[in-house]
């Protein structure tokens, strides 16, 4: 009869652990969030993170030059939307 409780309790108390972990220690805020908010140079090394790319230096020219135009593409697109 009391079994239940253990049931629900578990998952409960994890959840709560880990919305204190994303709310507090690990809050990641979406590329769109920080180019609202006017942080282009965190938006694109969280875009490019994401997508395992790594960030162009000004000197370098990278042989994924397709996949840096359609992330700088996708990065004006969430700038215009906001």
């Amino acid at each position: 009869v009391w079994y239940w409780r253990v049931l629900l309790g578990i998952p409960m108390i994890l959840a709560l652990f880990q919305a204190g972990l994303f709310l507090g220690k690990v809050a990641v805020d979406p590329p769109s969030f920080l180019v609202l908010h006017g942080k282009m140079p965190e938006a694109r090394s969280l875009l490019y993170r994401s997508y395992g790319a790594e960030e162009p230096q000004d000197h370098e020219c990278n042989g994924g030059r397709e996949k840096i135009e359609e992330l700088e593409v996708q990065l004006l697109e969430l700038q215009m939307a906001a």
